[in-house]
């Protein structure tokens, strides 16, 4: 009984100093938060365009935070953006279209802050497809806007689509697999698709997996969540089969992605890769070898024996009959071969 009380007491300390103490050290996060992530436009040339960025200071305490901006240059092959420092000064770069009127913005704790900016597209803007990114950050750059502070930052990326002669135009440049030849039916594909065209596009579609009689066996779905590739970049959208059941043999990929908001347009190709898989080719490998030497020491046996028996005085007339070789061959070979057969079944499940 007194060792029930000791117990409960030494958990009613424990709980008191976790509640007291582990909370206090918990530390809060230090971040910024804006909003909205992107925003996308259609805007016409000599327009003005008006909108507002949110930020929020996620701290309890009072924050100063510095406003910059940079153009966009493109995506890398898994979708994350890339900054220009040095084409911040150039007549064609949306970042230099941006006005925003501060370049300093104080926010209290757990406070939502709005900054106010504009965008003024030259009428000789080229149509198609612009981008730049706002940031904010918790140290200044230290060349004014045309560069990305260190420190903790977060951004909102502007892209506009300036109207013209917009051209909407991809190319799957390689669809590919990791490997040609697997083991094990889970095959990585992977498509790279070129920008061609002067504005962003949204490839999406499916993959579509055939065996070696023609069957589909499975659809996959590319892009379902609508990411983008800029112009004149290459983006990379992988996915993963996972082959059920026996699988062996030949298999074709059937890549098929539309794209266009003017109008759908579509790319369309394949590839080939084999599904090999080597523990059950190696088993029924070492069965069949198995089996030949079983059958053929058999033979030999037979013949041997029967060799030694019509040599011997043992023949005798109205003697017991021997089985014909080739009966006895069937029978003992179809015996052994029932054997490895389960011993391969027993190796590909089990």
């Amino acid at each position: 009984m007194k060792r029930n009380y000791f117990l409960f007491f030494i958990l009613f300390l424990g709980l008191f100093f976790v509640y007291n103490y582990g909370v206090g050290y918990a530390q809060e996060d230090n971040g910024i938060g804006i909003s909205p992530a992107i925003i996308e436009e259609r805007v016409d040339p000599g327009q003005t365009l008006r909108s507002f960025l949110y930020v929020t200071n996620k701290t309890k305490e009072t924050k100063t935070y510095y406003v910059s901006k940079m153009n966009m240059t493109g995506l890398t092959e898994k979708g994350d953006p890339e900054f220009d420092t040095n084409s911040e000064g150039a007549r064609v770069t949306l970042s230099s279209w941006i006005t925003v009127p501060t370049t300093l913005l104080v926010v209290s704790g757990l406070q939502i802050k709005e900054i106010p900016f504009s965008v003024q597209i030259p009428r000789n803007a080229p149509p198609g497809g612009h981008f730049a990114g706002i940031f904010v950050s918790t140290i200044p750059s230290e060349k004014g806007n045309n560069s990305i502070a260190t420190g903790v930052q977060t951004g909102s990326i502007i892209s506009l689509r300036v109207a013209g002669d917009v051209k909407e135009e991809a190319q799957v440049r390689n669809f590919y697999t990791d490997k040609i030849v697997y083991d094990v039916p889970e095959v990585t594909l992977t498509a790279k698709i070129e920008n061609t065209g002067n504005t962003l596009v949204r490839p999406a579609g499916s993959i579509e997996i055939f065996d070696w009689f023609g069957k589909k066996v499975a659809t996959l779905i590319i892009n379902e969540n609508g990411g983008a590739v800029l112009p004149r970049n290459l983006r990379a959208y992988a996915t993963t089969w996972k082959g059920e059941g026996f699988v062996l043999g030949k298999y074709e990929a059937h890549l098929g992605l539309s794209y266009g908001d003017s109008a759908k347009k579509t790319v369309y190709t394949t590839l080939a890769f084999w599904v090999f898989p080597l523990k059950i080719v190696i088993s029924l490998i070492v069965g069949i070898f198995i089996f030949a030497i079983i059958v053929f020491g058999g033979a030999r046996a037979y013949v041997r024996r029967e060799l030694h028996e019509l040599r011997g005085e043992r023949e005798r007339s109205g003697g017991k009959k021997k089985k014909p070789f080739l009966r006895i061959l069937i029978v003992n070979g179809g015996f052994v071969l029932g054997i490895i057969a389960l011993l391969a079944a027993l190796l590909l499940f089990f």
